[in-house]
């Protein structure tokens, strides 16, 4: 990572204050349990960032709530080309706020 000066220095100082290796733990744990295998990363945001195990998770949960979806129909593209990572990220949100997950519990 590139050095940070500034008003940038300060929001990730700022981020890094708040944020818990606690609850990433507990969100790790319990995706890895829904999804039935480890995350690819010991780097939380990097299983992430690409949104594959995002909607994967999303699958099999609409699949137990509303049973509509078929979790592993590989509709989800692995990409490293941004736009395509947050088309997977944008499915995500929408299927979370579907299933009645409120907006304001989304973190981005």
């Amino acid at each position: 990572m590139a050095p940070l000066y500034g008003i940038d220095r300060e929001i990730h100082r700022k981020i890094q204050s708040k944020y818990s290796i606690e609850l990433e733990q507990e969100a790790r744990e319990w995706i890895e349990s829904v999804i039935g295998e480890p995350l690819p990363s010991d780097d939380f945001h990097e299983s992430l960032k690409d949104g594959v195990i995002l909607c994967n998770t999303y699958d099999y949960l609409s699949l137990r709530m509303i049973g509509k979806f078929v979790p592993g129909e590989g509709k989800y593209k692995d990409s490293k080309i941004p736009f395509m990572q947050m088309e997977n990220i944008s499915k995500f949100l929408s299927g979370a706020e579907r299933l009645g997950v409120p907006t304001l519990n989304f973190i981005i």
